[in-house]
């Protein structure tokens, strides 16, 4: 074997490894130590006041249906304060949030689109609660999730905690079961990641964190539902 197949085969072999590390060992490893190292979290039913913060921009399709989800939660009505962050959006989002103001709906209308992070470095530190939580305007909640996910806030040690997002396909070409299956594959590492010390990822479309922990996200954050969590830990 001369020695540029000689480097080819060592590429191939360090290639190959890395992905049967990342989609086999680590997941078994994560599996066993969170079997050696569990720490359950002290969960109590507890209902603190919380903030429900919408970041939308042009939803005017889902965000009435969004609103009337939120009002439906299993949780004191006189404890959640509903937040719409219009961002630059040029349809009727904000006119239709504003509907629901009576019912204690606060819309904030941005003009110009600054993208997710940069409304959120605006929003989150209005917010008037130690509880904030993430949502986005197309994905419903079911009614007793906000209670559950606050339940683990009676453990001072939790900062962050990630809401599960089932996903739901009619899809008959396969594609939707592949994309369920990865996604399963996924909620499993990190509700080990979750037993051993913390999960480096969230549920962008639902995540509860205390406000106390909030130190802002740089502009050009993209994937907001990972650095969050990585500041939070």
């Amino acid at each position: 074997m001369d020695k540029n197949m000689l480097i080819y085969f060592y590429l191939i072999l360090i290639s190959g490894g890395i992905l049967v590390y990342t989609y086999l060992l680590y997941p078994a490893i994560i599996f066993i130590l969170e079997r050696i190292f569990y720490k359950p979290v002290n969960k109590k039913d507890i209902t603190p006041h919380v903030t429900i913060l919408i970041a939308a921009h042009n939803e005017e399709g889902v965000i009435g249906e969004k609103i009337n989800n939120l009002l439906a939660l299993d949780y004191p009505h006189d404890k959640i304060n509903i937040v719409v962050a219009s961002d630059g959006s040029t349809d009727k989002t904000a006119e239709i949030a504003e509907g629901f103001k009576q019912q204690g709906v606060v819309v904030h209308s941005h003009n110009i689109r600054m993208g997710k992070a940069n409304i959120l470095n605006i929003e989150v530190p209005k917010c008037k609660t130690d509880i904030v939580v993430l949502a986005d305007a197309r994905q419903m909640i079911d009614k007793k999730a906000i209670r559950n996910l606050v339940s683990n806030f009676a453990d001072e040690n939790v900062g962050g905690v990630s809401g599960e997002l089932i996903l739901e396909s009619d899809s008959k070409n396969g594609i939707g079961k592949g994309v369920g299956f990865y996604w399963r594959y996924e909620k499993f590492i990190r509700i080990c990641e979750s037993g051993v010390h913390s999960t480096v990822g969230a549920t962008g479309a639902l995540f509860v964190f205390r406000k106390s922990l909030w130190t802002g996200l740089p502009e050009d954050t993209v994937v907001d539902d990972m650095v969050l969590p990585f500041q939070i830990i």
